[in-house]
């Protein structure tokens, strides 16, 4: 169920500008706070949902990624006039439209995240807090993603 959401990306920061434009298989973000990291990866995320892609969203513990990403997403749905035809699930963390998903994983646990497939954006929030090996864990999440690859940003 892909659908096509305008956004203006005029009210952007430069660099939040240059990521979503972006075409870059790895980007990170290395910014003080206030930055608009959250803003931007909550964009990137809602944008990959509405294309119909999987998404996988990793942070530090549950409550950190609830009380910024997953909240700067709602809010940004809410903005965007999307929020009513997204599934939002509480435990497990997660977005649904269709068949495309947000999922959620925390670093304290990164295995419970095997065995997901076709994930066409990774976002590592606070990415130098992951432990060192995540993307070997992660990587084959990225199996049989559409278009061949898979972004990353952290």
């Amino acid at each position: 169920m892909a659908r096509e959401v305008e956004i203006d990306l005029s009210g952007l920061l430069p660099h939040q500008r240059q990521l979503m434009k972006s075409s870059a298989r790895k980007s990170a973000l290395i910014c003080g706070r206030g930055a608009g990291k959250s803003y931007v990866c909550a964009a990137l995320c809602l944008l990959y949902l509405m294309k119909g892609r999987n998404v996988l969203v990793g942070g530090t513990t549950h409550d950190a990624v609830h009380e910024t990403l997953f909240q700067e997403i709602k809010d940004l749905a809410y903005k965007w006039g999307i929020y009513d035809i997204i599934t939002w699930k509480e435990s497990p963390m997660m977005l649904e439209l269709g068949d495309a998903k947000v999922r959620f994983g925390f670093y304290s646990a990164v295995d419970t995240q095997r065995g997901l497939s076709r994930v066409s954006l990774i976002i590592l929030d606070e990415a130098f807090l992951a432990p060192v090996n995540i993307l070997s864990i992660w990587g084959p999440c990225m199996r049989n993603a559409p278009e061949g690859r898979t972004r990353i940003v952290a």
